[in-house]
């Protein structure tokens, strides 16, 4: 490294330390220079006795007034004791905000950032045999640590991206590392450390945890509660300081030794589960170690997540023409989001986006590389597995010219295969469906999979009819979609503010980078183009007709639960073709170079690491 640049480097991390803290106060500037607590002085009692220092509640519907003498309350605290989770409100100058508190830990502490010019307020409680004490407001100064190195990355890596542009700029990998590594690290920290967050991680999660284990888990007390949603529950818990207590709650609970074993009730084919094989590893690793349950639950999400950034980042570095497109495409806030969180879509997002960059780098070389047609197989299996609607993918070698291969006699052998392995991988899902050992998605509602094949089959033409409808209506939002580039699942709704900003800089910058570097026109042709429309739409037919068979009930004249998320990994397929190529070697070599290419993906995913702190979701 130069001395000019270890120089910079330095600046940066100065910069990048002072105006985070500069920021940090004015986030404490209504108590930057009160530093205080404030006891309570109880002025009236109603439906709660005194005993000692506890007031017992008596009656379902309790109150206490209070008064402090502050002008101001940033925090209201109080102890308490409860068997269970109960409601309770208060009342501030004619507002009422309801709350709740759980019966995992013993202090309500609530932020409300409210001026209270010396007047009396008022606190209800909704549950009889609770007792509360010791009620006091903080105005101290409150320093966010999670919020604070947020910031700090933030400001670090825009200076990083700017400073080494040339660099990044040119091995886009090495961007993508970068910037992945940085936002989607912070992610897994910020992310609340439960379930009900991202889509079915509640499932996720005990699969991963059994894995290959079909009858009975050891799960911890601390991981069954979790995926009990009304204990664990992001509302319940909103502040820092109330979230650090139900943690350490947690970990304690985590390491209890139990002897109960619990049910899994998994017999699905034990194919279907090698996809949580990265989850499965940091499982087992934390379970040798014997670590608490938030370093568990941390390590075995970055398993997962290294192994998504593992398979972009070879996607990004094989690519020659497509490489911008998968760089933006692997940064998408949805992408990041999905790989820290207990989901198997982010690897499978990821294998096909690496196995089509590999058919397009075998297109380009004059004679096939075992190392890339094995890493093609490969990828379509590993993403295949799980969902079979993904295996025509395979196909794609088909069209690869025999020439290319060592002999005539290799090239019908290899394609051979390829077409056995997309059958017998198509088989995983037909057979069970024909066969009528498969009943349904039990979270669809009355669903019939044998009944609505037998639907299918008796009016072809109507189901052709709903499935134009379907796309027709829904084509372009589960493409272009603001799903496909943002979200977050269940906690959408903190960055709410910010997805139209987001969404529209991201697919502008998208497409400014398909229409401005061309393809050779040798390598993707128009009957290449062809291919990859056919392709897509036939995929895209699987996935409705996958999910109008397990999930919607029968003869419906729609398809639930379709998701933008199946669509994601063949979002590379329909820019390849919007793409446009040429013949002119001038035009193949310019390759328009643009800070924006990393400055927006990074700062997207860094905002929302934001908000994730500021809206309360995260820690």
């Amino acid at each position: 490294m130069k001395k000019k640049n270890l120089k910079y480097i330095i600046l940066i991390v100065v910069i990048s330390f002072a105006l985070s803290f500069l920021m940090e106060l004015f986030f404490n500037r209504n108590v930057l220079f009160l530093n205080n607590t404030k006891e309570a002085k109880v002025l009236e009692v109603h439906g709660l006795e005194k005993k000692g220092k506890w007031y017992q509640a008596t009656k379902k519907d309790s109150y206490l007034i209070m008064k402090f003498s502050t002008d101001y309350m940033n925090k209201l605290r109080f102890d308490y004791q409860s068997k269970k989770d109960f409601l309770w409100d208060i009342e501030l100058q004619d507002e009422k905000i309801s709350n709740s508190s759980s019966e995992l830990i013993d202090q309500a502490i609530r932020k409300f950032g409210k001026n209270i010019p010396n007047k009396p307020i008022r606190i209800n409680f909704h549950e009889k045999n609770i007792k509360v004490s010791n009620f006091y407001i903080d105005n101290k100064i409150d320093i966010n640590f999670i919020r604070l190195l947020v910031m700090i990355s933030s400001c670090f890596g825009v200076g990083i991206l700017i400073l080494y542009r040339k660099t990044f700029l040119k091995h886009l990998e090495k961007a993508f590392l970068f910037i992945a590594i940085l936002s989607g690290g912070i992610m897994i920290l910020t992310v609340p450390k439960n379930v009900f967050v991202s889509w079915d991680d509640q499932i996720h999660i005990k699969h991963a945890y059994e894995f290959m284990n079909s009858e009975f888990s050891d799960f911890s007390p601390a991981l069954r509660l979790i995926t009990t949603h009304y204990k664990i529950d992001g509302d319940t818990f909103q502040t820092q300081e109330e979230k650090i207590l139900v943690y350490q709650e947690l970990n304690k609970l985590h390491l209890k030794k139990s002897q109960d074993k619990i049910q899994v009730n998994n017999y699905s084919a034990k194919y279907n589960r090698v996809v949580y094989l990265p989850f499965f590893i940091g499982f087992q690793i934390a379970k040798g170690l014997n670590l608490n349950y938030i370093t568990t639950f941390i390590l075995a999400k970055l398993f997962n997540f290294l192994c998504y950034v593992l398979l972009m980042y070879c996607a990004i570095k094989v690519s020659t023409y497509a490489k911008k497109i998968i760089f933006l495409i692997s940064l998408f806030v949805s992408n990041i989001f999905l790989s820290t969180q207990f989901s198997y879509d982010p690897t499978i997002i990821a294998s096909i986006t690496l196995s089509i960059a590999l058919f397009l780098r075998m297109l380009e070389e004059q004679k096939l590389s075992k190392k890339y047609w094995l890493g093609f197989i490969f990828c379509n299996i590993w993403a295949s597995l799980p969902k079979a609607i993904y295996c025509p993918l395979l196909l794609l070698v088909l069209f690869i010219p025999n020439q290319k291969f060592d002999s005539k006699k290799q090239a019908h052998l290899l394609k051979g295969v390829i077409i056995a392995l997309t059958l017998l991988l198509m088989s995983t899902f037909v057979l069970p469906m024909l066969s009528g050992s498969v009943s349904g998605d039990p979270r669809g509602g009355a669903t019939n999979a044998s009944l609505q094949l037998k639907f299918i089959f008796s009016n072809p033409f109507r189901y052709i009819k709903i499935l134009m409808k379907f796309f027709i209506l829904n084509g372009a939002t589960l493409t272009f979609g603001e799903g496909a580039f943002i979200s977050l699942s269940y906690i959408n709704d903190c960055i709410e503010p910010i997805i139209p900003f987001i969404y529209i800089t991201n697919f502008i910058l998208l497409l400014y980078v398909v229409f401005t570097d061309k393809f050779d026109k040798k390598l993707i042709s128009n009957k290449m183009k062809i291919v990859f429309g056919t392709c897509f739409i036939g995929i895209s037919v699987l996935i409705c007709t996958a999910l109008y068979i397990s999930f919607t009930p029968v003869a419906s004249t729609t398809i639930a639960g379709v998701q933008t998320r199946y669509f994601i990994p063949l979002f590379i397929l329909l820019l390849l073709i919007l793409k446009p190529t040429s013949n002119h070697k001038q035009d193949l070599k310019i390759q328009k170079q643009n800070i924006f290419l990393l400055l927006i993906p990074f700062l997207s995913l860094m905002i929302t690491n934001f908000l994730l702190v500021y809206m309360k979701i995260g820690i």
